[in-house]
């Protein structure tokens, strides 16, 4: 099929729901183990407070803000785009408040025989951030990519 000339809508529209599928793609593939992780747990008898008490939703949450990071970065590099400082303090942004935290918290969550409910919310907050984020800075990443590998050709 052909495109429109100058049906500029169906073209957002595309490269939106593209983007969109293409981080979908991607996310399942982090959150495979943890579905795998919900079947043992449902197979074992676990509640949901033991299976979200899990440190491997932590690790899940290290993986997704780094592949964020390694995403935009990438999409970003390629764009043409000089606009460093922005880019320093986004990535920043990301180790500082996303990065960091969740590995703290998964270090706390491994060395812990029985963690506090709030470090077990936190977890759980910093992993569902991390898949927002992950979706948002991680589209923006893809569809730069996209956009300079199509200038480049």
């Amino acid at each position: 099929m052909s495109e429109v000339p100058g049906n500029i809508t169906h073209s957002k529209n595309n490269e939106t729901i593209n983007t969109f599928v293409g981080i979908l793609s991607e996310l399942l593939f982090v959150l495979l183990p943890l579905l795998v992780l919900a079947f043992v747990s449902v197979h074992k008898g676990d509640t949901l407070w033991q299976f979200i008490s899990a440190r491997e939703i932590s690790f899940a949450a290290a993986i997704l803000f780094g592949q964020t990071v390694v995403k935009f970065v990438s999409g970003i590099s390629v764009s043409g785009e000089n606009i460093w400082e922005r880019i320093a303090l986004v990535v920043s942004l990301l180790i500082v408040l996303g990065l960091v935290p969740s590995m703290i918290i998964l270090a706390l969550i491994m060395t812990s025989n029985n963690p506090g409910s709030w470090l077990v919310w936190t977890q759980l907050f910093f992993f569902l951030l991390s898949v927002c984020i992950f979706f948002v800075l991680g589209g923006v990443g893809h569809i730069a990519l996209k956009r300079g590998s199509s200038v480049q050709k």
